[in-house]
């Protein structure tokens, strides 16, 4: 799972409300600490657009201290925050996994910690752990056995059923393709249609010929598509 750091970590203070030194405000972003290493690294692609710190205690991001701001592909901007050290450039490309700074204790800060905080393009914060929780999720990858006991696990197939599925010569990755949408919950919580065979079409984008070869009325798989259909509500 990718956060932001390569090796264990805690997290302090999460985001929302919080009381500190008697003033309750919210927390924009959470709080981390690396028990294994202090190196803050991105959690996904992205280019910096600020790399500095702030010590005109008239201008509110001073709390920051070292700061870096990691602006990604999908419109997000990403903070961290109180670095000891920032080992990026503003204009630099960055790529998901690469260092960008130390974690320190530099700005309004109480301990060694890296404040994560994580806008929309609008700037309006929302909970930097449900973010890091979405983009690991589209990352999510299956090797071909993995997928086989995703599947099994989440849609309960007989041993023949996958048989039929392992049988399809046309696409090889078609079971990692469906634990995929297995996984990623595509209809999330939408009603099945009572034409499904469509839905399911719509859903994943397979080709007519896939659609045929899992909706065909063989042995072991009779409404073998509802089920994986029910499977990615």
């Amino acid at each position: 799972m990718k956060m932001i750091y390569k090796g264990d970590y805690k997290i302090t203070s999460p985001y929302g409300p919080r009381n500190l030194n008697g003033d309750t405000r919210p927390h924009k972003g959470a709080d981390f600490v690396g028990l294994q290493g202090k190196e803050i690294i991105a959690p996904c692609d992205g280019i910096i657009q600020r790399s500095t710190i702030i010590t005109d205690k008239n201008n509110p991001t001073w709390e920051w201290g070292n700061y870096v701001r990691l602006d990604t592909e999908d419109k997000h901007l990403l903070y961290f925050c109180h670095l000891s050290k920032r080992l990026v450039s503003v204009g630099q490309k960055i790529k998901k996994g690469e260092i960008i700074g130390l974690e320190g204790n530099t700005g309004y800060s109480f301990g060694s910690h890296c404040h994560f905080e994580v806008r929309t393009a609008a700037n309006a914060s929302i909970d930097p752990i449900a973010y890091l929780n979405s983009i690991n999720k589209k990352d999510k990858t299956f090797t071909y056995q993995e997928a086989v006991n995703f599947i099994k696990s989440e849609v309960a197939l007989s041993d023949e059923t996958m048989t039929y599925l392992k049988s399809y010569k046309y696409d090889k990755n078609l079971i990692p393709k469906i634990a995929k949408l297995i996984y990623d919950k595509p209809l999330k919580g939408e009603p099945l249609l009572d034409d499904y065979i469509s839905q399911f079409k719509q859903v994943t984008g397979f080709e007519d010929k896939t659609i045929e070869y899992l909706s065909a009325d063989f042995k072991y798989g009779k409404d073998l598509i509802n089920k994986l259909l029910k499977a990615m509500i």
